[in-house]
């Protein structure tokens, strides 16, 4: 095996690694928003992301250094480097904020399902912003995912609740943290990206959480436990992993992967909450979880998609 081959084996195996830990996330995530607000508990896992990141981060730095052309280097890299982490950190600082305010509003699988539908608004985005033709599949994931949400979310009529329409912005703006990291992985160091991102939504979360938020010492200690989890492994390792996994695995089948933290928090809400779902959930997730295959999925459709999957 080649080294080209095993670092994309290795990109694969911490995308896996990177959906399990988001989807037992979700769990952590539920128990602490009973104790601080979205902003305060981002702010908190932020910096305890970047405490963890740091040494990490350094001596990644200098291995990959070793193992790539360079790229990142030079003022090009670091005008990319910067804007890159502004722009992905301020997504991820707003999505976060969206679902947390929205778990104690729902259970873990269906904010796990919905949060998912970012492999939908991926291409749906990329259509509209870039002019990216995606083909059949994508209208026929979005219409699956309509699908799901209805059986999933509207139990009295053609109603969404405050909690859903939080997941559903929660999704839009990872897909957008998706796409910022698809387009400067190209031109950035991936490992700095990942702590940069964490560090402007640190910044931005601290100053919502002071404006918005009156958290106090207990608060924070109560949440503790939950805090250490995402910060650590969803926040320093999930995303760090994600950055790096992206420079070596199609954007698609790396979108493919990722979705599959929707199955890991049913499993983890089934196992550890003893939540369930009715058999009309049941079905919406099946056909969200369609919807995500559908739209990322490659060769479904038109000709020149059957073509470029061969």
């Amino acid at each position: 095996m080649n080294r080209r081959s095993r670092r994309k084996v290795l990109g694969f195996c911490m995308l896996f690694l990177t959906a399990a830990i988001w989807g037992l996330a979700f769990i952590a995530q539920r128990d602490g928003a009973d104790y601080l607000g979205p902003f305060s508990f981002m702010a908190a896992r932020n910096w305890i992301s970047l405490a963890a990141m740091s040494p990490l981060s350094f001596l990644l730095y200098r291995k990959n250094l070793r193992q790539r052309d360079g790229a990142g280097r030079g003022r090009e890299g670091l005008l990319a480097l910067f804007a890159g982490g502004a722009a992905c950190g301020f997504f991820l600082c707003m999505g976060g904020a969206a679902q947390q305010y929205a778990l104690p509003m729902s259970t873990a699988a269906k904010a796990g399902f919905i949060s998912a539908l970012y492999v939908v608004w991926v291409p749906l985005l990329g259509l509209f912003l870039f002019r990216k033709k995606e083909g059949m599949r994508t209208w026929i994931g979005t219409g699956l995912s309509i699908v799901g949400l209805y059986l999933l979310c509207m139990k009295e009529g053609l109603r969404l609740g405050m909690g859903d329409l939080m997941l559903l912005l929660c999704a839009f703006l990872y897909a957008m943290q998706i796409i910022c990291v698809e387009h400067f992985i190209r031109k950035a160091e991936g490992i700095y990206l990942a702590l940069l991102q964490i560090l402007a939504s640190a910044f931005l979360s601290t100053i919502l959480m002071f404006l918005l938020e009156r958290p106090t010492a207990s608060d924070f200690w109560a949440a503790l436990p939950s805090l250490l989890y995402v910060g650590i492994f969803s926040g320093a390792a999930g995303y760090t992993m994600q950055i790096m996994a992206q420079a070596y695995v199609d954007s698609t089948i790396a979108s493919l992967i990722l979705s599959l933290e929707s199955v890991f928090s049913a499993v983890f809400g089934f196992l550890l909450l003893g939540q369930s779902l009715s058999g009309r959930e049941i079905l919406g997730c099946a056909f969200m979880l369609a919807a995500i295959l559908f739209s990322q999925l490659p060769g479904i459709g038109t000709k020149e998609e059957l073509s470029s999957a061969g």
